[in-house]
Formats: C-alpha cells, sequence, structure tokens
C-alpha cells in the first residue's frame, strides 16, 4: 500500500450509464422555430434491465443538467473525475 492511500476507504463507483449532448437543428417543439440550434440529451443506463430517455434543452449546459437530473430520479449514482 503507497503512502497516503488506504484501501478500502474510498468506494469505486461502477458507471452504469451513457449520456451524450448534441447540438440539434431538427424540431424541438413549440419554444424554438425551425432551424434554430438546441441541444438534444440521450441517456441509456442499466438498473435492473436496459433503460433509454432523450430531451431537448436550450443550451449545452442545460441538456446535460436535464440529463444528470433525469438520471438521479432514477437512482444511478453520477460518476464524477477530478481531472
Amino acid at each position: 500500500m503507497g503512502a497516503g492511500t488506504a484501501m478500502g476507504s474510498r468506494t469505486e463507483a461502477v458507471k452504469n450509464y451513457t449520456l451524450v449532448v448534441e447540438p440539434w437543428r431538427g424540431d424541438p417543439g413549440e419554444r424554438k422555430l425551425m432551424g434554430e440550434t438546441s441541444y438534444k440529451w440521450r441517456v441509456t443506463w442499466q438498473l435492473n434491465g436496459s433503460f433509454y430517455a432523450e430531451g431537448f434543452a436550450d443550451s449545452h449546459a442545460a441538456a446535460r443538467g436535464a440529463a444528470e437530473d433525469f438520471l438521479v430520479e432514477k437512482g444511478i449514482e453520477l460518476v464524477t473525475r477530478a481531472w
């Protein structure tokens, strides 16, 4: 065991989801005019089966936040990395 590490003191979360945010110039609904860029979020996850969901937002940050909130509501623990 190396200096500053303690085996078993930290649990590693297993990433059981994918999250994608991409620009979307399609028809996102009544909020925007056709051709204006919005962002589409898409998540898949494993939790007692495989699931899929998607949605739209006005900005990349809002789309990512909506996708993360959706996963948390479904009981998925988000994995974050300290770069």
